[in-house]
């Protein structure tokens, strides 16, 4: 019978998000000049703020080499968002600098 019953207690706490953390996931836009000096100093920054890093979209929006980058990200503390967006403008090659909340991760199959 004990068996039994802590056998129902692990399916349970396997099945339910009960054992994991809630990961709030961002897009980040970013408008930035760019040369492979930049990207690798951009990329610094983001490994350092960001846990995940997806880039979504990467487009060319003018004629000097102006690119509008796209990424869904998780950060590695979400209450450092500020410092992570202060650190992004102050790059001198990086002109906009938008992150957008999207929704909390937690593991658990979504209901509707």
């Amino acid at each position: 019978m004990a068996t039994l019953i802590i056998s129902l207690v692990f399916i349970l706490l396997t099945t339910t998000s009960f054992s994991k953390r809630l990961r709030t996931k961002y897009l980040l836009q970013i408008a930035y000049s760019g040369s492979v000096e930049k990207e690798s100093e951009l990329n610094q920054v983001l490994k350092k703020y960001c846990r995940k890093l997806h880039l979504v979209n990467l487009k060319n929006v003018g004629m000097e080499g102006e690119l509008e980058a796209f990424y869904h990200i998780s950060l590695r503390n979400k209450k450092k968002n500020a410092e992570f967006v202060r650190v992004l403008n102050q790059l001198d090659f990086v002109t906009t600098v938008n992150i957008f909340f999207e929704e909390e991760e937690s593991g658990s199959p979504t209901t509707f």
